[in-house]
């Protein structure tokens, strides 16, 4: 109980428990939309969890949710959207986001003639 290697294993897990816990809390929360920041938050999530070093099984479980579940044009398209993040280095000329872009413009209007030029500004 009193062993030092003991608490310092503890204390990696609950960091990297608490890591998931605000995203779940804030994915969960009905009070305000948050579909601007999911990407963000999984990105961030995801990089904690490696800062943490992370057993790969939980890595796996949360890229694969990501891939399975949530990884949405609509959410990349979100977040590529909010200047809150656009701005950022990386990700107003992110490719894997400007066709995010463009697969929820097509599916809102299939017949625009500009949504194929948005962003080859």
């Amino acid at each position: 109980m009193f062993d030092h290697i003991y608490w310092e294993n503890v204390e990696k897990l609950v960091s990297i428990y608490e890591a998931l816990y605000i995203v779940l809390r804030i994915v969960d929360s009905e009070v305000v939309s948050i579909m601007p920041f999911v990407y963000e938050l999984i990105r961030l999530m995801k990089t904690n969890l490696y800062r943490l070093k992370a057993k790969e099984w939980v890595k796996h479980i949360i890229a694969d949710r990501w891939d399975r579940t949530l990884k949405h044009p609509l959410h990349a398209a979100a977040y590529y959207l909010n200047p809150k993040f656009q701005y950022k280095p990386g990700v107003g000329c992110n490719y894997e986001l400007l066709q995010a872009v463009h697969k929820v413009f097509s599916k809102l209007d299939p017949n625009a003639e500009g949504v194929c030029n948005f962003g080859n500004e």
